[in-house]
């Protein structure tokens, strides 16, 4: 049995370093968690939510907030030390990932036990996350690019 070597992608210079990463992804997680649990609040005050639609309780959302953002911390590292446009393709998998997470929440809409303005306050928290994460992550933990591709991501990062 013969062994074949695989090739490793090659690791594009620039990429930020661990500690920027950390601190990066616990703004990320402390700024999710606060803009979620403002949106948890003011959905609870808006709407009336049945005791059983936990979904809005802290204690039932910050833990997946927290692996959402701690998932989007390994991605932009991956990201960041393999793309050519790192902030481009964080943004589309950011809008990717959020797509997915928000079709269980439009599976809620239709069923007559689940109240609609608690599952589409819960939809906007999904959407928070999501920014959050993202501008925390390119701005705190920014990538080194070379002047043409620079251009293109500070363009990006403008919009």
């Amino acid at each position: 049995m013969e062994l074949t070597r695989v090739r490793s992608l090659p690791v594009l210079p620039g990429h930020p370093p661990l500690a920027r990463l950390a601190a990066a992804g616990a703004a990320a997680v402390a700024g999710s968690l606060l803009v979620t649990w403002a949106l948890a609040r003011a959905g609870l005050a808006l709407f009336s939510v049945p005791a059983v639609f936990d979904k809005l309780r802290f204690a039932t959302y910050a833990p997946l907030t927290v692996l959402g953002v701690v998932g989007a911390v390994i991605a932009w590292a991956l990201v960041s030390r393999y793309s050519p446009s790192p902030v481009r393709l964080l943004g589309r998998l950011a809008v990717l990932v959020t797509v997915l997470l928000l079709v269980p929440d439009v599976l809620l809409l239709p069923q007559a036990d689940e109240p609609a303005g608690p599952v589409v306050m819960l939809m906007i928290m999904h959407i928070a996350i999501a920014v959050v994460s993202y501008l925390a992550l390119v701005r705190l933990a920014p990538v080194a690019v070379a002047a043409p591709v620079a251009e293109r991501e500070r363009s990006v990062l403008a919009r």
